[in-house]
C-alpha cells in the first residue's frame, strides 16, 4: 500500500469517527450509541473534498446529521481516532478499489456544548473508490482514488 494511499485511508478513519448530531441541551450519559452513515469525497489536484454526507445516531440521543470537520453549531468534538486493520483489493480491469478499516476512537473535549465530552468507539468502514491509472494502464495505490463513496458503522459510549 503507498504512502498517499495510506494517507487517504487515514481520511476515511478520521471521518468515519469525527461525525456527530446535535444533542440535548443538559448533560447526559454515558450512554450506548450508535452512528451509522455515508460520506461521498472526490479528489482533484491531491486535495480530497467531502461532496456530501449523512449521519444517523441512535442510542443516548437519536438524530440525524452531517460532517462539518469536527465542528457543529454548539461547539466542536475532539477526537483521536487509531486505525486498528485494514485491507485493500484494486480490480485490475476497472480500477474500482474496495476497502474496509477497522477502527478505535477516543473523545477527548471539545468546545462548547462538548467541552466536558468523553466516550469511546468502535468500528468499521467499507468503502469504494475508483483508483487513478498510472501512465502505463495498471491501477494506483499510490495515489489517492479520483471518487469514494464509505459507509461506516461506529458503536460505543458517550457522554457530554
Amino acid at each position: 500500500m503507498g504512502r498517499q494511499m495510506s494517507g487517504a485511508v487515514g481520511a476515511f478513519v478520521v471521518a468515519a469517527v469525527a461525525l456527530a448530531v446535535s444533542a440535548p441541551a443538559s448533560a447526559e450519559g454515558p450512554g450506548s450509541e450508535t452512528i451509522t452513515g455515508v460520506i461521498v469525497a472526490k479528489t482533484a489536484a491531491d486535495v480530497r473534498t467531502v461532496v456530501g454526507s449523512v449521519v444517523i445516531a441512535r442510542g443516548l440521543f437519536d438524530g440525524s446529521g452531517k460532517r462539518d470537520d469536527l465542528v457543529f453549531r454548539d461547539g466542536a468534538l475532539h477526537l483521536v481516532s487509531t486505525g486498528v486493520s485494514f485491507e485493500l483489493t484494486i480490480d485490475p480491469r476497472s480500477c474500482v478499489a474496495s476497502v474496509v478499516v477497522g477502527s478505535t476512537a477516543v473523545v477527548d473535549g471539545g468546545t462548547g456544548r462538548f467541552s466536558n465530552a468523553s466516550g469511546t468507539f468502535v468500528g468499521a468502514l467499507r468503502g469504494h473508490a475508483l483508483a487513478v491509472r498510472n501512465p502505463d494502464g495498471t491501477c494506483s495505490a499510490e495515489q489517492p482514488p479520483r471518487v469514494e463513496v464509505d459507509k461506516f458503522t461506529e458503536e460505543g459510549t458517550l457522554s457530554f
